[in-house]
């Protein structure tokens, strides 16, 4: 089996379980993402001040693990991280000017951040049942070799919302 096979038929899986049991895996989610947190901030950081690009690695991968075990651990702070890390990401991709970036990304973080603490449950679920579903969608459509961007949101779309309801109506905390 090619690697690409694997990677898609993984993507599958990851995005089944993002899109039906998110919530129920949020804590695991939300340590992943502080992980990644961290090691973007050292490895954007850190080369400003140590010039070894493998201490750099290894120091961003240090970071890393530390913010991920906070945010398992200070669950709400990890739910703040990664709202605030999504509306970031969507402001730099959308927004062209570098300072402005920077400064409506960290403002639109705080506030994703915020309203995320404060509805984490339902920010949870439509988030993983959202990014769920389109990586479910996306790596079907890969395996199968379809590409048609009609399909893919419509599908995307309504398997998200089917996983949202699955969700919402499982009463079970996490």
């Amino acid at each position: 089996m090619q690697t690409e096979t694997i990677v898609l038929l993984a993507s599958v899986l990851i995005g089944f379980l993002a899109c039906f049991m998110g919530y129920r895996l949020n804590k695991i989610i939300v340590m992943i993402i502080g992980f990644y947190f961290g090691y973007k901030l050292g490895d954007a950081f850190l080369p400003q001040l140590i010039s070894d690009d493998v201490i750099v690695t290894f120091v961003s991968i240090v970071v890393g693990i530390v913010i991920g075990f906070i945010s398992f651990s200070a669950y709400l702070f990890g739910v703040f991280i990664l709202c605030f890390f999504l509306a970031y990401t969507v402001c730099e991709t959308f927004i062209d000017a570098q300072v402005l970036k920077i400064i409506i990304g960290v403002v639109a973080g705080v506030v994703a951040g915020l309203v995320g603490v404060k509805f984490v449950r339902p920010i949870m679920i439509i988030t993983t049942s959202l990014t769920g579903g389109f990586l479910l969608v996306s790596s079907v459509m890969q395996l199968i070799n379809i590409d048609n961007n009609a399909i893919y949101i419509i599908c995307s779309l309504v398997l998200a919302a089917i996983g949202a309801i699955s969700q919402f109506n499982n009463k079970e905390e996490a």
